[in-house]
């Protein structure tokens, strides 16, 4: 079986599986898919449009973890630090993260459809499978 290839940017105009994965927030293998974080920062901002698309569209309410990472006005306290120390800490982190793109006015229409109402206390996960 072929290993995967790595790329320099600028060669293509197509992530390959350990780029896309990254963005994601999932290295695959635990490897990272960029050679430093500048070249992350700039696939993130050559590709940002399809990939919050494709992101959107499989994991409602959420974000890739390079749009926390880079994007522009995104709070301190919502960005990717150290890994939360529990699944509360990642519940607490997630609830804020939504909060502050319903805020700011970042959610699709779709995405509006499918907030929990006021008082729900259970809604269906919406976390991608790590």
């Amino acid at each position: 079986m072929p290993r995967l290839q790595r790329r320099g940017l600028g060669r293509s105009d197509q992530l390959n599986v350990e780029e896309r994965t990254d963005l994601w927030g999932a290295p695959l293998f635990g490897r990272p898919g960029f050679p430093d974080e500048a070249a992350r920062r700039a696939a993130w901002f050559d590709h940002r449009d399809e990939m919050l698309d494709e992101f959107i569209e499989r994991f409602p309410l959420l974000r890739p973890e390079a749009f926390w990472q880079f994007e522009p006005g995104i709070p301190d306290a919502l960005r990717d630090g150290d890994a939360p120390d529990s699944l509360q800490q990642l519940d607490d982190l997630e609830r804020r993260r939504l909060a502050w793109l319903r805020s700011n006015g970042e959610l699709t229409d779709h995405e509006l459809q499918q907030l929990p109402h006021e008082g729900d206390h259970h809604h269906d996960d919406h976390r991608p499978a790590a």
